[in-house]
């Protein structure tokens, strides 16, 4: 009988292995800083959802509530709500905003989360069916102010990552009204090439033409240079609106660029949108994420006026660009700072209460109870890259003493009980060599 085939992962999604994992503890860690820095507060929203709440937001007729939500199958028999895995943060965020009663908060809020997201696409290079996200959103902003501090936020937190020749390609899709006026020019504009289209295009010109200006469709690019752009479209309110956007943006030094092709794929997007794009070899602008304001879309979920703006930015693509751009990423050392090793049984007790000690000081702290013999340990010390071995031998125990021997050098030295942890913690911490837990 022939062994059974190996399982392995599902098409589309990526392990994230030991040796990876200190890049992504450097990207989390420059997220979270960022974001506190300016201002935000973590959340987090489960990763499923009523799938309503999707076709409210995002749009039935979006490609991601179309071809790539990823339904949740229910029991034979169970009746009730069809749910989905999260496609993207924003309309879960705006959910919880409304339901726990942020509105009674000072205002605006400003909330941030990072996690997996996930979308039933064809998987190709960079683009995966579950793929972790930054994400950070603004509710009750009302200012053209609100827009550029969540812009800013996206830039300084890719800015303190190191990565290169970042840039917002920025656009305005104005007012309601100013958006109406628009999307009757697309479509004016592609109706007589609409037997060239193909049937997916036919169908966005009629239930949701901002998609054609965005399209990488060959047939589409051919005509997006004459195509209307939404800045003609603007009324009077939209314009002074963006213009103040676009002068906070220059007081924070932000470089970007007036793209008229930036409309988001999105339903709820008004006035502001843009992307996080960064230049790769052949010149092009490659996406890392973007976002904008959604006006409506608290409306459109439970029924309340609360004005918003956001942002996502793919993590994945992310770490991607920061391997291409050989980015010099801080060293996290493997390994552990101290490698406790005990000689008899009384040694071992004693072991123990060290151990929490140690542990409590903050000090990464390994031990090997059924491991016997002195040079047996030794060597799993220093396989495990331990700074120290602290040994507790019969002796040792009576007296209250521990041996504490460099495994660089081979110097040992006794050290009292009671001194352990502030010997080491001038010695580790102050050198900067510890790995610490905090």
């Amino acid at each position: 009988m022939s062994e059974p085939e190996p399982i392995q992962s599902v098409r589309g999604v990526h392990d994230i292995l030991p040796d990876d994992q200190r890049k992504w503890q450097f990207i989390r860690r420059e997220l979270n800083t960022t974001a506190r820095l300016f201002g935000f507060s973590r959340i987090d929203v489960p990763t499923i959802e009523y799938a309503e709440l999707f076709d409210r937001s995002i749009g039935t007729e979006t490609d991601i509530v179309s071809k790539e939500l990823f339904m949740v199958s229910q029991k034979e028999g169970q009746s009730g709500s069809l749910m989905a895995l999260r496609p993207e943060f924003t309309a879960g965020i705006v959910r919880a905003y409304i339901q726990h009663g942020f509105r009674s908060k000072p205002q605006p809020v400003r909330l941030y989360t990072h996690g997996s997201l996930f979308r039933y696409d064809r998987p190709q290079k960079g683009r995966y069916r579950e793929h972790t996200q930054f994400g950070a959103e603004i509710l009750g902003a009302k200012s053209a102010a609100d827009d550029a501090w969540i812009i800013y936020l996206g830039w300084r937190f890719l800015q303190r990552l190191g990565l290169k020749d970042v840039q917002i390609q920025i656009n305005s899709l104005g007012s309601k009204l100013s958006q109406e006026q628009y999307v009757k020019k697309v479509q004016k504009y592609f109706t007589p090439f609409k037997e060239q289209l193909s049937k997916t295009d036919q169908r966005r010109l009629e239930l949701n033409p901002l998609r054609l200006i965005d399209s990488k469709d060959e047939v589409i690019q051919k005509h997006l240079e004459d195509a209307p752009q939404a800045l003609d479209s603007l009324d009077k309110e939209s314009k002074e609106f963006f213009s103040q956007l676009l002068g906070y943006l220059d007081e924070y030094n932000i470089s970007y660029n007036l793209n008229p092709r930036i409309v988001r794929g999105l339903d709820y997007y008004t006035h502001t949108a843009f992307e996080i794009t960064v230049e790769n070899e052949s010149g092009q602008q490659g996406s890392l994420g973007g976002g904008g304001r959604y006006d409506g879309l608290a409306e459109q979920i439970g029924g309340v006026n609360v004005a918003g703006v956001g942002f996502g930015i793919g993590l994945d693509r992310v770490m991607s660009e920061l391997v291409k751009q050989h980015t010099k990423i801080p060293a996290m050392q493997h390994g552990c700072d101290l490698y406790l090793i005990h000689l008899s049984k009384r040694g071992r007790r004693k072991a123990q209460e060290i151990l929490e000690l140690l542990h409590g000081g903050g000090f990464v702290t390994l031990h090997s109870p059924d491991r016997p013999g002195l040079r047996s340990q030794l060597k799993q010390a220093d396989k495990r890259q331990a700074r120290y071995a602290i040994i507790i031998g019969e002796t040792e125990a009576k007296s209250n003493i521990c041996i504490l021997r460099d495994m660089k050098s081979g110097i040992q030295e006794d050290i009292l009980y009671t001194d352990l942890v502030s010997t080491l913690t001038d010695r580790l911490r102050n050198g900067r060599s510890a790995r610490l837990l905090h």
